[in-house]
């Protein structure tokens, strides 16, 4: 709230209350991929690249993209050790949506982000 105005008054900010419904006013979206929004334009570049070398995942190569000012301030794990953290985390999501397709919420397991050949 911004410090120079007024708090409202209860009954002002009660006054739609079982009347607007956010969910119906703007409606339920639900993220493509399970990782940080800010993953989303690069990855889906990925998907071209990975349909272009589906039958050589060996011959993936690292595609530029341009992120927004604020990418960097929330992608901030280049090493993720969690499953939290590879939801931030480019250089983890990129690889992953190249060499194994469309991210599921089993993607960040710490399995797979422990794998050796994985994080090469």
């Amino acid at each position: 709230m911004d410090s120079e105005r007024p708090a409202p008054a209860l009954a002002e900010a009660l006054a739609d209350l079982d009347v607007r419904w956010e969910i119906l006013d703007t409606g339920v979206t639900v993220k493509l991929y399970p990782s940080c929004a800010a993953t989303h334009p690069p990855l889906d570049i990925c998907s071209v690249s990975r349909v272009a070398t589906a039958s050589r995942p060996t011959m993936w190569k690292p595609s530029r993209s341009r992120w927004i000012r604020l990418t960097p301030r929330l992608l901030i794990y280049p090493r993720p050790s969690s499953e939290l953290e590879a939801k931030f985390s480019m250089p983890f999501a990129r690889p992953r949506r190249s060499f194994f397709g469309h991210p599921t919420i089993d993607t960040s397991d710490v399995q797979r982000i422990r794998d050796p050949a994985s994080r090469r």
